[in-house]
């Protein structure tokens, strides 16, 4: 656990102050998967100013006090420390309007998204409450407790599963995918700033072909302008596949580049508009590029792309 022998040093100063202290979140599931990490995360029962007290001779950043989290600058690295927490009222789909510091660990981990995330560890042994290791081991994204309750508490976490899956490669739950259809419109109060990050890792993710096809209408609450390729037949011998497959596939295999994908993406997406037919039945789509390239300009204006 190399990986783990700096910040093993905070959780063991925390300890011997008399408080409990875990890795939790994306080190520990990267870890349990077998791959390379570089945040780690560190969950205590110890509050910012106890934090502050068993650091005091480091420098420490206030970076989200409201909600427990202070970031420790300590052996030239930065780490997060949070204190373990509850988290009532999602009044706007998004944000907590009660937080509420506590001391359990397995209370703090039953509000996180999805059981893959829901995992602590500490001197090697790892706190899992909710079967996140052998989800990760299936490659499953499950949520935490009832799919709804999740979803409604924080939207953004319908993205986070797709770009999950997109990502890691994961199967998404079948409830937890259901719930996602079920719930998708509440993305509309996801700030378009937070959706455009996520759409981004979605389509630089390996199964973004899987996702950008099976989850459509998710994509299409925030870019309604892919509706129209949908199943649209291009009726051209040079073209087997729909304007919206085409576009996935495209976007699938191209270089992984953020403007390189999402220049497939939006390639074709007027096609629709300027479709015609001519004497033998054949599909032509005079200036789609150039109505395509607008179209871009519009949506990525919109979602508040520099």
């Amino acid at each position: 656990m190399t990986a783990f022998s700096i910040p093993e040093k905070i959780i063991n100063k925390l300890s011997q102050n008399g408080y409990d202290a875990y890795f939790v979140g994306g080190c520990v599931r990267d870890f349990l998967r077998g791959e390379a990490f570089t945040d780690i995360d560190i969950c205590t029962s110890a509050t910012p100013e106890e934090v502050k007290k068993c650091f005091s001779e480091e420098t420490i950043i206030e970076t989200g006090i409201k909600h427990g989290t202070v970031t420790l600058l300590f052996c030239g690295e930065s780490f997060e420390i949070t204190t373990f927490r509850s988290e009532q009222g999602y009044n706007d789909s998004r944000h907590p309007s009660n937080v509420e510091f506590i001391k359990s660990i397995n209370e703090d981990l039953s509000r996180r998204d999805f059981t893959m995330n829901a995992i602590a560890l500490k001197d090697g042994i790892i706190t899992d409450p909710f079967g996140g290791s052998q989800d990760i081991k299936n490659k499953i994204i499950r949520t935490v407790g009832n799919p709804d309750e999740r979803f409604k508490e924080d939207a953004l976490r319908i993205l986070r599963a797709l770009r999950f899956s997109s990502v890691l490669g994961f199967e998404i739950e079948e409830k937890t995918a259901e719930s996602i259809f079920k719930n998708k419109e509440l993305l509309c109060h996801v700030s378009k700033e937070r959706i455009a990050v996520e759409f981004n890792k979605i389509l630089l993710g390996k199964n973004v072909e899987n996702i950008l096809i099976n989850y459509s209408s998710v994509i299409a609450v925030f870019i309604p302008e892919i509706l129209q390729t949908i199943n649209f037949n291009q009726h051209n011998p040079f073209h087997i596949y729909d304007v919206y497959t085409h576009i996935v596939k495209a976007v699938a295999s191209s270089e992984n580049n953020i403007y390189i994908r999402l220049t497939m993406f939006f390639h074709d997406m007027a096609k629709p508009q300027c479709f015609s037919l001519d004497n033998d039945g054949i599909g032509h789509f005079k200036k789609h590029a150039d109505k395509s390239s607008d179209m871009a300009k519009i949506v990525l204006n919109r979602m508040k792309y520099d």
